[in-house]
Formats: C-alpha cells, sequence, structure tokens
C-alpha cells in the first residue's frame, strides 16, 4: 500500500513512540482516532494515555476487524456519563423508527447492501464538564466508508448517524440537560462531497450537476425532504490531512455544534514540502497517513 516507505518505518514499534509523543503533545482535552489497533489500545495506549490524565472508550468494528474507534478524555475537565455507541448498519436495520429510511436504501439493491453490511462503527461518548452538571458534551467519532466512488454510501450513513444522534440528545434533553455535539472523524470526504455538504447544511444536496448525483441518488433522495435540526459548524481551511502519492485531500474533520462553540484557532498543518520530504505518507518522520487536525474552540456564553 505505500511502497515508497521502508517496512522499517512501518513497523509498530517504530511508529508507536511517534504517534505517543505527537498525542500526547498536544494537550488536547478531547482526543478522536480511527483505525485505531484493538491489541495497542488495550495493551498500550489507555494505559499509557491513563496515567497521563485520561480515560477513553474504545468501540470496535467487529470480531473479525480488529480496530475501531477510541475517544478519550481528560479526567480533570470531564466525566464520561454514558457511551451509545453503535454499528450504522445493525442500526439501520433494527430501528423501528428508521423505517423511512430503512426503504429509502432499499431503493437501491446495490447500495442497501453496502449499508447494512458494512461494519462501519459510530461511536457516541456522553462527556459531563466536571463545573458545569448541567451540560452534556456529545462526543461522536467515525470512519465512514473508504470507497473513492461511495459519496452516496457516505452521505446516508451520515443520515443514519445524525438519528443516532438526535435519539440519544433527547434522551439527555429529557433529563433537563443542555445538550451540545462534536463531531470528528475521517469522513473520507472532501468539501464538495455529499456527505459534507449534509453535515455543514443540515440539508441533502439536491444540484442535479453534482458530480455524485446520479439515477440512484435521485431515486432515493425523490419526496425525501430529509432536514437534521443539529446545526454544525466545521473549520476546513487546510491543503490536505490525508497525503498518498496517488491522492491527497481533506478528508477529516471536526465538526461542532454551531449555537455552542466557536472555532478559535487550530494547529498548522505540515506544509507540503514536509510531507513530501519522502515522497508521501507516512514516512520515517510522519508515522501515518493522516494528519491529525486540532482545533480549539471556545463555548459561546
Amino acid at each position: 500500500m505505500y511502497p515508497y516507505c521502508s517496512q522499517e518505518y512501518l513497523r509498530h514499534d517504530y511508529r508507536k513512540p511517534l504517534l505517543l509523543k505527537e498525542i500526547l503533545g498536544y494537550h488536547a482535552d478531547i482526543i478522536s482516532l480511527q483505525e485505531c489497533d484493538t491489541t495497542f489500545y488495550e495493551r498500550e495506549l489507555s494505559l499509557i494515555l491513563k496515567a497521563n490524565g485520561y480515560l477513553g472508550d474504545f468501540q470496535i468494528k467487529s470480531d473479525n476487524v480488529r480496530e475501531g474507534e477510541a475517544i478519550f478524555y481528560r479526567t480533570d475537565r470531564f466525566i464520561s456519563i454514558n457511551s451509545h455507541s453503535i454499528k450504522i448498519g445493525e442500526y439501520l436495520r433494527d430501528s423501528e423508527h428508521l423505517e423511512n429510511i430503512r426503504r429509502r436504501c432499499s431503493l437501491v439493491s446495490e447500495i442497501n447492501t453496502h449499508l447494512l453490511e458494512r461494519n462501519t462503527a459510530f461511536q457516541i461518548v456522553a462527556l459531563q464538564p466536571k463545573e458545569q452538571p448541567n451540560e452534556i458534551f456529545l462526543i461522536c467519532n467515525t470512519h465512514l466508508y473508504f470507497h473513492p466512488t461511495a459519496d452516496i454510501i457516505r452521505c446516508l450513513q451520515v443520515v443514519i448517524a445524525f438519528e443516532r444522534i438526535k435519539e440519544i440528545k433527547q434522551l439527555y434533553e429529557q433529563q433537563n440537560k443542555n445538550v451540545s455535539i462534536v463531531w470528528n472523524g475521517d469522513f473520507n470526504a472532501n468539501t464538495t462531497s455529499l456527505a459534507f455538504h449534509l453535515l455543514f447544511t443540515g440539508v441533502l444536496l439536491t444540484d442535479i450537476n453534482h458530480r455524485s448525483y446520479n439515477e440512484d441518488y435521485a431515486e432515493i433522495i425523490k419526496d425525501f425532504d430529509y432536514k437534521t435540526s443539529i446545526e454544525l459548524s466545521t473549520y476546513s481551511n487546510y491543503e490536505f490531512t490525508n497525503y498518498m502519492v496517488n491522492y491527497h485531500g481533506v478528508i477529516d474533520h471536526i465538526f461542532y455544534d454551531a449555537k455552542k462553540f466557536k472555532f478559535h484557532r487550530c494547529i498548522p498543518m505540515p506544509t507540503q514540502q514536509e510531507v513530501t520530504k519522502f515522497t508521501a505518507l507516512p514516512s520515517c518522520e510522519i508515522p501515518s497517513d493522516h494528519l491529525a487536525v486540532v482545533i480549539e474552540l471556545a463555548i459561546i456564553k
């Protein structure tokens, strides 16, 4: 997969100290990771981060895929109330309240099969700020379907995930909590994609000239006036968050509740000269083909 990178630099024992140094070096309040190896999480990462003031939650993709999503939080800032994670395909298949969405997806059998059979996990951890007992932050984390031509599938995965967020948000609002959303992940979706459009605007894209608007998409969204009440914003002013020889783009994002948070600043990305110093990523200096997206949010009073 990375013929330009020596196997020596792809070995876990080489990458591990680089990853740990970078993760801890950001001094983040909340950390979200994707494609996190299960053994690494259980035997090393969770223990090292605990020693540095963090506790974590892990959502595995499946018993056959020993990786998943991880969320860590600073224990001096937050209390974990609960985890509400799902497998997107299982949630679509089993949830009664998704009947309309399920019927829409079934209109195109190939898309429906991918949605039901993919082991895409959607992780949600409810955190309570220690000084604000009436506040709940729903920290969401996912890694959407990777295939380059799967924009429609990723868009529908976002629809399903939005429904899960709405369900959990209502659960805490019934307890008289103020609920806010932060949604991080490898969305495999650039800023012109169907999935990004839905995340940023809250509605499905209807531009027939869009590159992903085809007969399948038109069939699914026909008379489907989907709109989420969750208003998200993001900062995506990067040249790339992923850099390989045959592709680079902005596909990793942090979306946040536009009513609760405002963007303050970000850690700058490495330059193109830096990421191509050894052809592409990963390399002997940067241990992943994805770059960390690190932002600071201010709470709107």
